[in-house]
């Protein structure tokens, strides 16, 4: 049975590739100017060690033209220093109860 990091790690490259893949595919089909579609991720640290959370953050900004990210705050501290420079928006999701989350913008100079 191989650990949940490991299998983390396989997902983004597999992912990586099919956003790989489909970026040649628009190239050949499409004008350069065809709307560039963003790449979502809810968690995709979760299951990363600390090494490997640094070295997928130093990768994600080439994967893909925009990036939507949901992490907790104990993965965002470890991808952070290869994200930051990156950010154009920061929010933190506040969940008040099962149906209601608040969601605060976080006041930042990367904008």
């Amino acid at each position: 049975m191989q650990n949940t990091g490991l299998e983390t790690v396989k997902n983004f490259a597999f992912i990586s590739g099919l956003v790989h893949l489909a970026k040649q595919k628009l190239a050949d089909d499409y004008e350069k100017n065809a709307e560039a579609y963003p790449l979502i991720l809810d968690a995709p640290f979760s299951n990363a060690d600390e090494k490997h959370v640094k070295n997928i953050s130093e990768v994600l900004p080439n994967v893909a033209n925009q990036l939507i990210l949901i992490v907790m705050a104990k993965d965002w501290n470890y991808a952070k220093d290869s994200l930051v420079d990156k950010v154009g928006a920061e929010y933190y999701l506040n969940k008040r109860s099962e149906i209601f989350t608040e969601i605060i913008g976080v006041d930042s100079n990367v904008r």
